[in-house]
């Protein structure tokens, strides 16, 4: 994977949030902007399958289209050197993989 960067595109790095197996999830903020956002990175770039960088696209395409105060917003998609990323709202709190983890979660407990 790419080292940490000081910004990808016109978004400053702040720190890495997490990691998987395509890609990588760092806070960011565009200088002048006081929001908090989150940049996910497809680290695959060219690597990636044309399905998953289409897939990715889809994702991203279907969120920004999504408004509603449950769903995170989108910002902008667009590519760098090391593969196409997205920007969203920043939220803060325990992901659902982790919660799962630590316990079972019934179909109503997971929907909440």
């Amino acid at each position: 994977s790419p080292p940490m960067r000081g910004s990808i595109g016109p978004y400053e790095v702040v720190r890495e949030l997490g990691r998987g197996a395509m890609g990588v999830v760092h806070e960011v903020r565009r200088p002048g902007d006081p929001r908090r956002l989150a940049l996910k990175l497809v680290l695959a770039g060219g690597r990636a399958s044309a399905d998953a960088l289409a897939r990715f696209r889809r994702e991203a395409e279907v969120l920004a289209r999504l408004d509603h105060p449950n769903v995170v917003r989108v910002h902008s998609f667009d590519a760098c050197e090391d593969g196409p990323y997205l920007v969203t709202d920043l939220v803060e709190g325990q992901g659902l993989e982790s919660i799962i983890r630590a316990r079972y979660l019934g179909p109503a407990e997971a929907a909440r």
